[in-house]
């Protein structure tokens, strides 16, 4: 462990020092951020970081010069000035309002940061709150940010819970994107592969779920009188007293039935109005949260289904039973671990 000595010039930049401590005997220096130093305490931090811990220790120069009372520069190579700013100030507990809410990017760079020096333990209420209370995540961008924090944090619930997540949203195609971005790029492979099996694993029974309910509709016995009547003349349906289907017609109109065969044409017109069907390429670019959702709202497309069985048709009753296994089977999705010997977290 290495840094330059107290004294190092710096291009010429009006410098604000932020004081963290009133007692501080150290000044950290971002070298990206040179600009602004920020005074500490060293026993503040050696509490804090087994990091700093050794760092502030007489066997190295940084500590030497605290305890002659010289009040080193030490300068932070190649870290992030936010990130470090929210955590060195968390930790001499200058708390802001704006540490409470930390926006996916920003808080994936403070991850990193807590890792590199080792101030998990220390922060790990913070973390707790970070990664359980993030709300109004958009896009497979900000999943993978959020995976990636919850990785560098290094607390196995948190990524659990966190893996859970980015599994029910985000599409089976995620890695395209996540590819083209550095911090999400720390995740390691087995990671990635863990995901995409496990997304692979839930839509694969939804699939069978999905499929399955054609056999069930047509092992489902018996027919009810639709409340609607079908008109041969016009090839069009028509209310259930209709006599006639205009004045001078002399056809009178049909009874339309509601069938095991008429039951298994409309499931499959709404899942293709629904953009379910065919499954292999339905399924293909949209996330799990997505297939909830669609199969979700198929029952709304059942209203207009008006036969005597009411409630209790086959077509309504198949289709409710469908969202609710879907629904149970995305509930219980399993996280995974962050080491690769861990494999699925319960």
């Amino acid at each position: 462990m290495t840094s330059p000595k107290p004294g190092v010039a710096f291009p010429h930049v009006e410098n604000e020092t932020v004081h963290l401590h009133p007692n501080g005997d150290a000044v950290l220096v971002i070298q990206s951020d040179p600009g602004r130093r920020y005074l500490v305490s060293s026993k503040t931090l050696q509490l804090a970081s087994d990091y700093f811990d050794v760092l502030f220790r007489p066997t190295f120069a940084e500590g030497k010069a605290t305890q002659n009372g010289e009040c080193p520069d030490i300068i932070l190579k190649e870290d992030d000035p936010e990130a470090m700013a929210i955590i060195l100030s968390i930790l001499h507990h200058r708390f802001s309002e704006s540490h409470w809410v930390i926006k996916p990017q920003l808080l994936a760079k403070v991850a990193q940061h807590s890792d590199k020096y080792q101030c998990n333990l220390s922060l790990q209420p913070w973390i707790s709150y970070w990664v359980r209370n993030v709300q109004g995540l958009s896009g497979i961008e900000e999943f993978g940010l959020m995976l990636t924090a919850a990785y560098f944090f290094r607390i196995q619930q948190h990524f659990s819970e966190m893996s859970a997540t980015v599994i029910r949203n985000i599409p089976i195609d995620f890695d395209a994107v996540w590819a083209e971005h550095d911090i999400i790029g720390y995740l390691p492979q087995f990671v990635k592969d863990e995901l995409k099996t496990h997304i692979y694993s839930v839509i694969d029974d939804i699939r069978f779920e999905v499929e399955s309910v054609e056999g069930s509709l047509r092992d489902a016995p018996g027919g009810f009188l639709m409340q609607r009547q079908y008109c041969l003349t016009c090839e069009g349906f028509h209310p259930a007293n209709a006599r006639q289907c205009y004045p001078g017609d002399n056809e009178d109109p049909y009874d339309e039935m509601c069938t095991n065969q008429g039951r298994i044409a409309e499931y499959f017109d709404i899942l293709r109005r629904r953009h379910l069907w065919p499954t292999r390429s339905a399924f293909r670019y949209r996330s799990i949260a997505e297939l909830v959702t669609a199969i979700g709202n198929m029952e709304s497309e059942t209203e207009k289904h008006k036969c005597a069985g009411g409630l209790s048709c086959p077509l309504i009753t198949e289709i409710r039973l469908l969202y609710i296994k879907v629904k149970n089977r995305v509930e219980n999705i399993k996280g995974i671990g962050s080491n690769p010997d861990e494999g699925e977290s319960h």
